[in-house]
């Protein structure tokens, strides 16, 4: 008797990098911009916008979008889109672990 196992089909790596940005986006938007968005609605603090402030923000975010690309793509069986979504969003948990070890270590 022959078993035969169905094989799912894994996204190719930059398929499942273009959706863990997406998760990473997601993860960023939730967890970073949107509590001091609200701090910033309530206190009613403005932000002074500064070239270097910008530049800054800019490198936030293609750092917590490229850990989401790379997380899915490092997990490796995502076979549909909304895998590597949330392998993009459980990057932010990672790499906040990273990022609190790092700071216990220096304090």
């Amino acid at each position: 008797m022959t078993v035969v196992i169905a094989s799912a089909k894994v996204l190719s790596d930059l398929t499942a990098f273009e959706w863990g940005c997406v998760g990473g986006l997601a993860a960023l938007l939730v967890s970073q911009v949107l509590p001091v968005a609200i701090v910033a609605a309530k206190t009613g603090k403005g932000w002074t916008v500064t070239a270097w402030r910008v530049v800054g923000v800019i490198i936030v975010f293609a750092i917590y979008i490229g850990i989401g690309g790379v997380v899915a793509i490092a997990m490796g069986d995502a076979t549909k889109a909304g895998q590597a979504i949330v392998y993009g969003i459980g990057s932010q948990a990672i790499f906040a672990g990273i990022v609190k070890t790092g700071k216990a270590a220096t304090t």
